[in-house]
C-alpha cells in the first residue's frame, strides 16, 4: 500500500512558519507596548509631582517684586 501523502505539504509548512513568525512579532509588540504603557505611568506621576509643586508656590504681587 502506498504512504499517504497530503498534497498541500508544503503550504502548510510555510504557513506554520509563517505563524510562528507573527507570533513572536506579535509578543515583541506587547512587550513594546507594555514598555510605553510603564514609562506613561511615570510621566503622569511626574507631571502629578510637579503640578503639586507649582500650588505650593506662593503668589507674589506687583508690590513684592
Amino acid at each position: 500500500m502506498k504512504k499517504f501523502r497530503f498534497p498541500l505539504d508544503k503550504l502548510l509548512r510555510y504557513r506554520r512558519s509563517r505563524l510562528t513568525e507573527k507570533q513572536a512579532e506579535l509578543e515583541r509588540l506587547l512587550a513594546g507596548r507594555t514598555q510605553v504603557e510603564r514609562c506613561l505611568g511615570a510621566l503622569k506621576q511626574e507631571e502629578q509631582l510637579v503640578m503639586d509643586s507649582l500650588r505650593r508656590i506662593p503668589v507674589l504681587s506687583a508690590e513684592d517684586l
